[in-house]
């Protein structure tokens, strides 16, 4: 009702003025983030895998990736620890939405694991439903939204994820390799791209998180399990394949905007 009547008083030329009230407190932000160990897990041969999401979306339509998190941890905590060739290590960024966004170097407080991360894997906005505008109204189209799958500049991350893509009967997916084709990375990909490492970026357009209606009613099930099994079956990918087969590229980094770097 209120936007309503906003939208009428712009109609109008009317003016108003806006006050807001705020407190401001000094804080630090922090990193949720946790090891599923591998078989070398706390030696100096470890390898790790990062798996990434980030924790400050405003709704159930933007901010799910945690629950692909959840599911790749049940599905590989049933693999023995002793076959599991690689670490996997997940990270929770709460910097989204951060003013400065990424002013925190995470790589730089985690020297320790930072320097064993051989791949990555980005996943975000599961269980997107197709919304559009008609006139006044926002109505579903009867589809699910696009999913976007970035992929390293490798041919053969580039042929398991159209494997895994079809393998999993995914809809309406769009494999991105920026390097090649030229575009923005996808999905929290910017890691694979800054660290030049392989790795993999999972993400869906948003039609319904623009809406203030954006609740679970907005979130497709189905589709965010058919996305969860592509990143675990890609996820599986970086755990066990030899690295020298999926070696990326040295790929021209100008002008991208990365996560986690410092402000310049």
């Amino acid at each position: 009702m209120s936007g309503k009547q906003v939208r009428e008083a712009t109609i109008q030329g009317r003016t108003a003025t806006l006050k807001l009230i705020v407190k401001r407190e000094k804080t630090e932000t922090f990193f949720l983030s946790g090891f599923l160990p591998g078989k070398n897990y706390g030696k100096g041969n470890d390898e790790i895998v990062l798996l990434l999401t980030h924790t400050d979306g405003p709704n159930v339509t933007q901010e799910n990736g945690g629950l692909g998190f959840l599911a790749l941890i049940q599905y590989f905590s049933h693999i023995p620890q002793n076959e599991r060739p690689r670490t996997l290590l997940f990270v929770l960024d709460p910097q989204h939405y951060m003013p400065g966004r990424h002013v925190v170097d995470w790589f730089e407080l985690h020297p320790e694991s930072s320097g064993k991360i051989v791949a990555s894997m980005g996943i975000e906005h599961l269980g997107q439903l197709e919304y559009r505008e008609k006139g006044n109204d926002f109505f579903p189209t009867g589809k699910v939204e696009i999913t976007r799958l970035f992929v390293q500049d490798n041919d053969l991350l580039i042929n398991l994820a159209i494997k895994a893509v079809n393998d999993q009967q995914l809809p309406r997916t769009f494999v991105h390799c920026p390097p090649r084709s030229g575009g923005r990375w996808e999905a929290m990909g910017s890691v694979a791209l800054e660290r030049e490492i392989p790795g993999f970026g999972f993400s869906t357009d948003m039609g319904a998180h623009w809406s203030i209606n954006a609740r679970i009613d907005k979130f497709d099930k189905e589709l965010a399990l058919k996305q969860i099994a592509v990143a675990t079956q890609l996820t599986g990918t970086l755990m066990k394949a030899d690295l020298k087969e999926i070696t990326v590229k040295e790929g021209d980094k100008e002008g991208v905007s990365f996560g986690f770097e410092k402000p310049g």
